[in-house]
């Protein structure tokens, strides 16, 4: 398979014929068609809504070829035509033994096309499929290498601004020895003064992947070598624990969340077996809102890690943590690491981040993502548990239907967190089982399942009531 087929939708899902013959226009693209006058087309590999990958023969070379033509009627887009022509720039600029090589770059006969080093092998997206968490060893040697290729992007003045699973390439040489390998720089920024024409990463276009975006990406704005750091922070997080930090039911949501949500607690399945805190602290790093929080660049992260997966260097590290005169408050060591801890409201709003705490009676769970994004938009991080300290917070109590506990869950939170105040969240309300709620202390009552943006406004309402 080419590497660069990953770009466009699978045709056998996409209901397209994967026949060997394609009309681009009134061009033909078929088996035993030379291209360059080098190149000659033999099967094809996919075929998307924007073109068609083949692989072909270096008839110089006698090596396999992956050719990537772009459909003639996205030819006639000159920002598309850019954008094209920007991945083949972005590549040969590269000569990274973990970059995929571009060999040529042209029009055959009004049909722009790319030809690539063929790979075969399979994207980390697809391995991960079939395979499951990698073990820590994989994860260190697939990220220095992604790292590696990033680091050289960027020292060329090149953001990926595409960096996911599917885009990262799990080739196999000719021994069966594995090379990753990053492909798929259709989005990249190549700072050129050469090029006149207008950005590619305009401020009113929004490009790339949703779950792998950075938050200064989904807000459409000018991005730098610190986006690319956040998606890998995005891929580490997928790497450990099989899923990026955040989803949600429409690209809008997730964007959402990038942009507000803090990072939840890696969910890494116990068998994998636990990670070390400098590894969690570096992920976390990787996820800050602000691209200046997060690490300087690629070759540093990649020197943490390395750190971070090797024990000898972090018994090394703790052992001189453990001599330190002094390590500051619990909240005080917590900022530092990125970990979020109950603590007293802030005097304003824009202060810090405010916690709520969710606590679900039962398996109810009429509290959802929609509430975290929703809350997390007003400045307020939802955390499952009760308060660790007695403090002036906010508590979600999300019942299900269980009235007669919600009601004893109230009178307990109330002796141990008297200045909290609790929404409960009960389904199938009425009038009798309000009052009941109301005379056990609660401070507000929201039916199940809840709207996100009704709880969000009601906790935000009770943290300025308590000012």
């Amino acid at each position: 398979m080419s590497v660069e087929d990953r770009t466009e939708p699978d045709p056998t899902k996409q209901g397209e014929s994967t026949a060997d013959d394609t009309l681009f226009g009134e061009t033909r693209i078929a088996t035993g068609v030379e291209i360059a006058g080098k190149f000659l087309l033999q099967h094809k590999l996919g075929q998307g809504g924007m073109g068609a990958v083949w692989r072909s023969l270096h008839e110089t070379l006698g090596i396999p070829v992956a050719i990537k033509f772009l459909h003639p009627r996205f030819a006639a887009d000159p920002q598309l035509l850019r954008r094209f022509g920007r991945e083949a720039k972005a590549i040969s600029v590269l000569d990274h033994p973990n970059v995929v090589r571009v060999f040529d770059f042209g029009v055959h006969e009004h049909v722009p096309f790319l030809a690539m080093e063929f790979l075969a092998g399979e994207s980390l997206e697809d391995w991960m499929a079939l395979h499951g968490l990698p073990s820590l060893d994989d994860v260190l040697e697939i990220s220095l290498s992604v790292l590696a290729a990033l680091d050289a992007a960027h020292l060329a003045g090149i953001v990926h601004r595409d960096l996911k699973p599917d885009n990262i390439f799990l080739a196999r040489g000719r021994g069966g020895e594995r090379c990753v390998k990053l492909v798929d720089f259709g989005l990249a920024h190549v700072e050129d003064p050469t090029d006149s024409g207008p950005t590619l990463t305009r401020t009113d276009a929004v490009a790339g992947t949703a779950t792998y975006m950075s938050p200064e990406q989904c807000r459409s704005l000018v991005v730098g070598p610190s986006s690319d750091l956040y998606a890998f922070g995005c891929v580490l997080t997928k790497l450990l624990q099989g899923n990026p930090p955040f989803d949600g039911a429409s690209p809008a949501e997730v964007m959402t969340r990038q942009m507000f949500a803090p990072p939840p607690p890696l969910r890494r399945p116990a068998e994998a077996g636990p990670i070390s805190p400098a590894l969690e602290r570096l992920r976390l790093d990787l996820l800050q809102k602000a691209a200046e929080r997060r690490p300087a660049s690629a070759k540093e992260t990649a020197q943490r890690l390395r750190d971070a997966l090797d024990p000898e260097s972090e018994a090394v590290r703790m052992a001189t943590r453990k001599s330190e005169a002094s390590l500051g408050t619990r909240e005080e060591r917590a900022a530092k690491l990125g970990f979020p801890v109950a603590t007293a409201v802030p005097t304003t709003k824009r202060d810090r981040t405010r916690f709520a705490h969710r606590i679900r009676l039962g398996q109810a769970s009429g509290v959802g993502t929609d509430a975290e994004t929703a809350l997390a938009v007003q400045g307020v991080h939802l955390v499952d548990g009760e308060p660790d300290a007695v403090t002036d917070s906010v508590i979600v109590l999300d019942a299900g239907d269980q009235l007669a506990e919600a009601v004893e869950a109230l009178a307990r939170l109330q002796a141990a967190f008297p200045l909290t105040r609790v929404i409960v969240c009960l389904s199938d309300l009425d009038n009798t089982r309000m009052n009941k709620l109301v005379s056990a202390g609660a401070a507000d009552i929201m039916g199940c399942p809840v709207n996100g943006g009704v709880l969000a406004r009601k906790v935000d309402r009770l943290f300025r009531r308590r000012r």
